[in-house]
């Protein structure tokens, strides 16, 4: 028995809004000029599948400040992938909320590094965070 692809863990952008004290992938709302472009992007996806990969988690940065998340994550689910992500929540306003209700991903996850404002927006590096996300 072969290895099989399970899970990926999709980094779409580095582009976020935050200043997370913990944050490894060095996101910030900088131009990234080597990020998959949309075609590149769907092209993976379509490697993905071949490969027979069972879920892809979308995160980032900030996955929903990539504009194209909506078209990589429908065609995510047209080829019968689950689909799940990881967001810090900020960015998450109706216009998302409705195409993520539209493209039933499996799972949401929403980052909380504390109980309460002030531990969580210390480590986000912004006020006001934690009580946008919940």
């Amino acid at each position: 028995m072969g290895y099989k692809l399970d899970t990926v863990v999709w980094e779409i952008t580095l582009k976020c809004q935050l200043d997370c004290l913990h944050c490894g992938s060095k996101a910030d709302l900088s131009k990234r000029p080597n990020e998959l472009s949309t075609e590149e992007a769907l092209a993976l996806i379509e490697q993905l599948s071949d490969l027979q990969c069972r879920r892809i988690v979308i995160s980032g940065g900030e996955p929903f400040l990539r504009q194209d998340w909506p078209i990589l994550a429908q065609r995510i689910m047209d080829l019968g992938i689950i689909l799940g992500f990881i967001t810090n929540g900020f960015s998450i306003g109706d216009k998302e909320i409705d195409i993520l209700l539209r493209i039933k991903p499996n799972a949401v996850s929403f980052s909380i590094d504390g109980k309460n404002s002030e531990t969580h927006d210390y480590f986000r590096g912004r006020k006001g965070v934690f009580d946008h996300v919940t």
